[in-house]
């Protein structure tokens, strides 16, 4: 399960390099799916009744809960999905941004903004594989298994060796900071045309 999380991520992040985002969209429900597993919620996708929310991606009504699914770490984006805790609907709901990447990490003055504009502990809102990977831990075996084989399994067959070293290099390449070469480097004992 771990290992699937891991490759997704980078699988989402080189599809969004060439501006593929169908993962992010098929993440909205692949992720109300487990989540419905692992904290037993009962989310629904919200673009079903409003084309792509731009705030709020799966509700549990019977929970007041509502998460959004996403991979921008903006404070832009942040301040967009709080603004529905203004909207009648979500009056009084709990809202969790799953980052489907890493998570964003606030500054203490953003943290401080929203305490005071939206009454909420950012810090404890945002979530991503990590936090999803801790609860999973934590689940009895039948339930662990049940999971795997529900949500994981078929995606382990997916990504075969070859299919996750192509979006680990990828992730590293593209990740890596800017290699400069020194040309007067001697390369040991090779004379520079070597």
């Amino acid at each position: 399960i771990s290992k699937v999380l891991a490759i997704t991520r980078y699988d989402i992040e080189q599809r969004q390099s060439i501006n593929d985002l169908s993962l992010n969209i098929h993440g909205e429900n692949y992720f109300r799916d487990v989540l419905n597993f692992v904290y037993e919620y009962d989310f629904v996708n919200d673009n079903f009744n409003t084309k792509n929310s731009s705030c709020i991606d799966l509700i549990d009504i019977e929970r007041k809960l509502a998460y959004q699914i996403t991979t921008t770490r903006t404070s832009q984006k942040l301040k967009k999905t709080f603004q529905a805790l203004k909207i009648r609907k979500f009056k009084d709901y709990d809202i969790k941004i799953l980052y489907l990447l890493e998570k964003a990490s606030p500054t203490t003055k953003t943290v401080g903004e929203f305490k005071r504009d939206f009454k909420v502990d950012l810090k404890s809102c945002l979530l991503d594989y990590t936090d999803l990977i801790i609860k999973i831990t934590d689940l009895e075996t039948n339930r662990l298994l049940e999971l795997n084989n529900l949500y994981f399994k078929d995606k382990t067959e997916k990504y075969t060796d070859e299919i996750v070293l192509n979006l680990v290099f990828k992730h590293l390449i593209l990740n890596s900071p800017e290699v400069q070469i020194n040309y007067d480097d001697e390369f040991g004992n090779l004379n520079t045309n070597d």
